[in-house]
C-alpha cells in the first residue's frame, strides 16, 4: 500500500510517498514563482499582478487556482496509473480549498486526510521529519 502526501503553499509544493508507515520519500516538487511573489509582498484586499505567461493581469486568487490545477492534474495522472492508494493533503488554508475543488470525484475519494497547515515553506528534510512523526 502506497500513500502520497501533498505539502503545498502558493509558492511551492512537494509530493511525498510513504509505504506502510515508513519515512516519506520525495516524489516531485512544483514551483510557482508568481505565488512566491505574493508571499513576499504585503497584499491589499484585491491586488492584481502582471502574468509572466499571458502578458495580462492575473489576480492572486487566479494564480492560486492555476497552481492548484497543476497539482491536481499531476495527481490525477498518477491516480490513473495507480501510483498510490490514498492521499493526504497538507496545505495553507487558501490553497487547500483550491486544490480540493480541482480534484476529480475518483481522486477526492482517495483523500484520507486533510491538514490546513503551511509546511511547504520549511526545508524538505524537516518536512519529512514532521510528516513521519505526525501523520
Amino acid at each position: 500500500m502506497s500513500q502520497w502526501i501533498v505539502v503545498a503553499s502558493r509558492a511551492d509544493a512537494q509530493i511525498f510517498k510513504r509505504r506502510a508507515h515508513g519515512e516519506p520519500e520525495l516524489v516531485t516538487r512544483f514551483h510557482n514563482p508568481l505565488g512566491r511573489r505574493q508571499e513576499r509582498e504585503e497584499l491589499p484586499t484585491q491586488p492584481v499582478f502582471a502574468s509572466a505567461t499571458s502578458g495580462g493581469r492575473t489576480s492572486p486568487q487566479e494564480i492560486a487556482r492555476r497552481f492548484a490545477r497543476q497539482i491536481a492534474s499531476f495527481l490525477e495522472k498518477a491516480r490513473s496509473g495507480q501510483a498510490f492508494d490514498s492521499l493526504i493533503l497538507v496545505a495553507e488554508p487558501r490553497l487547500l480549498g483550491a486544490i480540493k475543488r480541482c480534484l476529480s470525484t475518483p481522486l477526492s475519494r482517495m483523500v484520507a486526510r486533510v491538514e490546513s497547515k503551511d509546511l511547504a515553506t520549511i526545508p524538505v528534510g524537516k518536512q519529512k521529519e514532521i510528516l513521519h512523526r505526525t501523520l
